[in-house]
């Protein structure tokens, strides 16, 4: 088994860090951290599973690392959970402990086994306490991460030492990623997006910046005093930050889109440009199997990329049938990126498998030359009359008008159609009468079919961390309102 601590130890010689906060942490200070933490759990004999709460990313690597020494379980949460959802998880996972940091004082009272604080810990000098060593045995469960939570049901995935290194190896070789490189991230620890950023940096010796919040100014320094190179981003990050590495105002070598698919006009943006742009396709649970680049070539630029060495994808239609090239069906993925299983639910971990394929929710085709092409999520397909509707068509033809600055387009139930057809928009600039405009230039792109049947109008679309529009949200809200 590998094991990720004994890697990153590898690393410690390097003048490498992680920045965040406006403090630069190094690998040395970090391990020095691990030392600490990984005492006090080896000094506590039953704690097994670690749940951990921290806005502070340092806390939580350091936690991750000492559980990768110690052979134990960490689940990191995210900061802006409910209470209520906490104490769900709680209730799933139970924990051994629950290590938060004293902002979340407030928590310790939903515990009911033994909670500490980071700052206790940093604080405890007792003797009997001496640095455990790496403990080499097998356990399959190194983190518990939840899914990003486009539905009001996040599952809670087991990953293992093992997953966590082939998938390392993997991005580094999928985007070419050298040590020199400076990364930066924007996604957290609790997600597993956030998860391979961050072990790439601490596995392949790169330094990382990380940013909380994204602030176009504070950036610009940032990228020119650390000599950003490299960066995984969320779509909607990427949506954002566009313009500035287009016009060059952000100079970064090298991007990968992901999360969520970008417009082929925004990929024709990327590729026109001097950066390296990849998008990337793939799940949580199965990692990233798909990569898409300039040397495609235009001709394939409205895929998500071709399917990666190591990989096997086929396209079931709902009898579970392989489909032929250019048949829309659910994507469902073999590779050895795959999560062990969800915790404690073999049923839900039995039904997300077909003959040794994970059932990803999504749907799409292959072509010929194994060019896989996203269409839409399944549960998000609205069938009217017996036909089936993919909702990013429509997305994708009311993107096109000026004033459009989101939009997402979902099925409501209907007594006589099943579903009909609703647009969800948010508008650049107030208009009055703007569902007009939509309807006049959709009718004449659309199939009659395709026409939304409602329009509302809000000030932002519901999103999870990684921007994914959560349309359980909007189909919860607008359901009485037709």
């Amino acid at each position: 088994m590998k094991n990720l601590y004994s890697i990153f130890l590898n690393n410690l010689k390097k003048n490498n860090y992680i920045y965040q906060n406006g403090k630069s942490f190094t690998f040395k200070e970090i391990n020095n951290y691990v030392i600490i933490i990984s005492r006090f759990i080896h000094a506590h004999k039953k704690i097994n599973k670690i749940l951990v709460i921290s806005e502070n990313q340092i806390d939580n690597i350091a936690v991750m690392l000492a559980a990768a020494k110690l052979n134990k379980t960490i689940i990191p949460l995210n900061i802006g959970l409910h209470i209520d959802q906490i104490i769900k998880i709680r209730k799933i996972i139970k924990p051994d402990i629950a290590i938060l940091s004293k902002n979340f004082l407030h928590y310790k009272k939903y515990f009911f086994k033994k909670v500490i604080f980071f700052e206790n810990i940093l604080n405890i000098k007792e003797k009997n306490l001496f640095s455990p060593t790496v403990n080499s045995s097998k356990n399959k469960k190194f983190i518990i991460t939840f899914s990003s939570g486009t539905t009001s049901q996040p599952k809670p995935i087991i990953f293992s030492q093992n997953t966590k290194y082939y998938r390392f190896q993997h991005i580094k070789k999928t985007f070419d990623v050298k040590n020199k490189d400076v990364i930066l991230n924007f996604s957290t620890l609790d997600h597993s997006l956030g998860q391979r950023i961050f072990l790439l940096a601490l596995l392949n010796g790169n330094s990382l910046i990380f940013q909380k919040k994204l602030n176009i100014y504070h950036l610009k320094k940032l990228i020119k005093k650390f000599n950003i190179s490299f960066s995984i981003l969320p779509s909607n990050y990427l949506k954002i930050l566009k313009k500035y590495i287009l016009s060059n105002k952000i100079k970064i070598k090298k991007v990968v889109s992901a999360a969520s698919g970008i417009s082929l006009d925004e990929k024709l943006s990327f590729f026109n440009s001097k950066i390296k742009f990849y998008e990337m396709y793939g799940a949580s649970e199965i990692g990233t199997i798909t990569s898409l680049s300039k040397s495609d070539g235009i001709k394939k630029f409205k895929s998500v990329g071709k399917v990666l060495n190591g990989a096997k994808i086929k396209i079931l239609d709902d009898n579970r049938k392989t489909l032929n090239h250019y048949k829309v069906g659910e994507i469902s993925c073999k590779t050895n990126l795959k999560f062990e299983n969800y915790f404690n639910n073999k049923k839900l971990t039995s039904r997300s498998f077909y003959k040794g394929y994970f059932l990803t929710g999504d749907l799409g085709y292959l072509d010929n030359k194994k060019y896989l092409y996203f269409v839409s999520r399944k549960r998000d397909l609205i069938i009217t009359s017996g036909l089936n509707i993919y909702p990013s068509d429509i997305e994708n033809k009311i993107s096109k008008l000026k004033n459009i600055k989101e939009v997402a387009v979902i099925g409501l139930e209907d007594e006589y159609y099943g579903e009909v057809v609703s647009a969800v928009c948010v508008l650049k600039k107030k208009s009055n009468n703007y569902e007009t405009k939509i309807r006049g230039f959709l009718l004449k792109s659309l199939a009659t079919f395709q026409q939304p049947v409602n329009y509302f109008f809000v000030e932002k679309l519901p999103k999870n961390s990684l921007g994914k529009v959560l349309k359980y949200k909007l189909r919860k809200k607008f359901h009485k309102k037709i």
